[in-house]
């Protein structure tokens, strides 16, 4: 390719009296553009939600507990036990994931659920304690 012929400017000249607008036009869309990469990240930022409490359960009762609670709020992709953790996935997208540790040394049952939306990730988690404590 022959860069020698060229224009100097090939937007063509900006009349005098335009320049000054077309620089504010200029700054108007590079805020635009920030602004939405910005809005964009942020909205795809993962909602978690996680809570504690006190048990006096022996850990294969706070195993079993754990996994009826899972199971009912729908976390049944990927499902598994490991150790003193139940963990599952909403679905095969991933949206949405919950854990439930049984933590023995602590007397405690930890949640925590982690997803896309603040209602839905609240929702699960509302169901896997309720689902724990029935």
């Amino acid at each position: 390719m022959n860069y020698n012929n060229l224009p100097e400017n090939p937007l063509g000249d900006i009349p005098s009296g335009d320049k000054k607008r077309w620089g504010n036009n200029m700054r108007l869309l590079i805020a635009l553009i920030v602004g939405l990469t910005s809005t964009i990240a942020i909205a795809l930022e993962p909602i978690m939600a996680s809570a504690r409490e006190k048990t006096e359960l022996p850990l294969q009762e706070c195993l079993s507990k754990a996994q009826t609670a899972m199971r009912g709020a729908g976390l049944t992709y990927k499902f598994k036990v490991d150790g003193n953790t139940v963990s599952g996935e909403f679905d095969e997208k991933s949206d949405y994931m919950g854990y439930i540790k049984c933590n023995m040394e602590e007397k405690a049952v930890i949640y925590i659920v982690a997803g896309l939306a603040a209602e839905q990730t609240n929702s699960i988690m509302k169901s896997m304690r309720e689902g724990f404590n029935k």
